[in-house]
């Protein structure tokens, strides 16, 4: 009940100085919210929202432009902290590790295969998991390769042109929304690190103490820029929200881009799937042509032809 009552702040700037992640995204939603509603309602007053959003945007990407730049520098204190933590832990912390990427890996590949391809396009959408795939191949390896949501926007947005043959009323506002909001693959990721974080320093969290570590997850990855290296910025911030010591961020740090790169695959898929969906319940897809069509899989020879 705390902790629920704790997500409205009493004094704003205070949750901001404090940071109190959950008061501060409240916060945040509910003013956003609320300079929509005047920017519709006073038109006079319109402008001067506008200004202020542009303001925020050009906060952010100030922001982006210095974590970039401690990044490029952080390699150098990453090394510092994994050798202080072998010396510390043994190097039998390695196995750790390779134990973490196992398992995002295997709960993204579930993630994708349950939610996405079953869930959204076999049962909510009625339409083959196998020729979505296709369609959106070439966005999935981007984004594993690249581990950025925006970078691959481009890519994705091809791909939901003239592969998947989604209507561009559609995924011009469903992908960079989705670019921007939809990291439920950092959520992953940021959950089962933070349980990682907690065995390594002999700390195991109670049952109510993971569920709370769920929720932030979930709330931070929706405020997570789409950039390389934003996820090691966001751990920090849950770690202190749960009480657990930043030093195993340096761990972690050392198999980020591992980590980063199959979340942003998952991001992405995401992305397209959801577009799917709402092309397909607004009669913007066009099952006909792209990887839809029989022909197309008849060329692919995925799917037998009729001889």
């Amino acid at each position: 009940m705390d902790v629920i009552l704790g997500i409205v702040p009493s004094n704003p700037v205070s949750a901001l100085a404090d940071g109190n992640l959950l008061a501060t995204v409240f916060f945040v939603i509910v003013f956003g919210i609320a300079l929509t509603y005047v920017r519709d309602q006073q038109e006079q007053l319109a402008e001067g929202v506008d200004s202020v959003f542009e303001a925020f945007e050009i906060g952010t990407e100030a922001m982006f432009v210095v974590v970039r730049g401690v990044l490029e520098f952080g390699v150098l204190g990453v090394f510092a902290l994994m050798a202080s933590g072998i010396g510390a832990e043994g190097i039998g912390v390695f196995s750790s590790l390779g134990e973490l990427v196992l398992a995002v890996a295997i709960a993204i590949v579930i993630h994708i295969v349950f939610t996405y391809l079953v869930f959204l396009m076999w049962l909510v959408a009625d339409v083959s998991p196998i020729a979505f795939l296709s369609g959106a191949k070439d966005a999935m390896v981007t984004a594993f390769a690249t581990r950025s949501s925006s970078g691959t926007l481009p890519v994705t947005m091809r791909n939901a042109d003239e592969d998947l043959r989604i209507s561009e009323r559609v995924y011009s506002f469903t992908l960079p929304v989705g670019a921007t909001a939809n990291m439920d693959g950092a959520a992953i990721r940021q959950a089962i690190t933070v349980m990682f974080a907690a065995n390594v320093v002999g700390q195991p969290l109670a049952l109510t103490e993971q569920a709370f570590v769920l929720i932030v997850a979930v709330l931070v990855s929706i405020g997570t820029a789409g950039v390389p290296g934003a996820g090691i910025v966001m751990l920090t911030v849950i770690l202190t929200q749960v009480g657990l010591p930043l030093a195993v961020v340096g761990f972690v740090a050392g198999v980020d881009p591992i980590l980063g790169r199959v979340a942003t695959m998952n991001n992405v898929t995401g992305d397209l799937a959801v577009s799917t969906v709402v092309g397909k319940w607004n009669d913007e897809l066009d099952l006909q042509n792209g990887v839809w069509s029989r022909d197309t899989w008849k060329a692919t020879n995925l799917v037998p032809s009729d001889d």
